[in-house]
């Protein structure tokens, strides 16, 4: 994009040696972070027990049908 083109849509260029840009403050929730982990680590595991139950099956229907 060029800067005539985001000057006509009214997007301005950031300068990062702006003083304000500098002093924003990061707002982080600690708790999020350790729920996205939860979260991740649930999922994993019920992809990998959907997963075991996939390669257990045949061998559970041929022990059950033998």
């Amino acid at each position: 994009m060029t800067s005539a083109t985001a000057n006509n849509i009214g997007v301005q260029g950031i300068n990062a040696s702006d003083p304000n840009i500098a002093k924003a403050p990061v707002v982080e929730h600690k708790d999020e972070g350790k729920t996205r982990r939860i979260v991740l680590q649930v999922v994993k595991q019920v992809v990998v027990f959907v997963f075991a139950i996939m390669m257990l099956y045949p061998i559970l229907w041929m022990i059950a049908s033998s």
